[in-house]
């Protein structure tokens, strides 16, 4: 299965959103 760039660019800015969600409730929790 082959993914345009953006579809890529897209996963990879979820998974950003959700590492800086983890990290900023580790950081606060």
């Amino acid at each position: 299965m082959r993914f345009h760039k953006a579809e890529s660019a897209f996963f990879v800015f979820i998974f950003v959103i959700l590492a800086a969600g983890l990290v900023t409730l580790h950081a606060y929790g």
